[in-house]
């Protein structure tokens, strides 16, 4: 069952669309967070992994709103957000619509 799985990920470069798709998304998150004042990123985004520093209201009020993400694993306020092949540019929308409320 497994194979069968790998399989179909590895077929006509599925696997690839999935990571560029990934991709794209934490470009478009990256984007976004750097036009609000109150968040501070990291690392430059070469993936589907962005590391950003927010307050700690704010990662607060977006966990109570339902956001997943990893926080203070590092140190406090810093965050983890992670795309992948299903998330859409309007999960990215959203969190972004959300943290530039909460930082206003």
């Amino acid at each position: 069952m497994q194979c069968a799985r790998l399989d179909a990920c590895l077929a006509d470069g599925l696997w690839l669309r999935n990571a560029a798709h990934a991709n794209t998304m934490a470009a478009r998150l990256d984007s976004g967070l750097k036009a609000l004042p109150g968040a501070g990123l990291l690392h430059a985004v070469e993936a589907d992994i962005l590391f950003c520093r927010l307050p700690q209201p704010v990662i607060d009020q977006l966990l109570a709103d339902g956001f997943a993400f990893y926080h203070d694993r590092w140190e406090p306020g810093v965050c983890r957000f992670a795309t992948s092949f299903s998330t859409t540019e309007h999960d990215v929308d959203a969190l972004l619509e959300a943290v530039g409320r909460l930082t206003a």
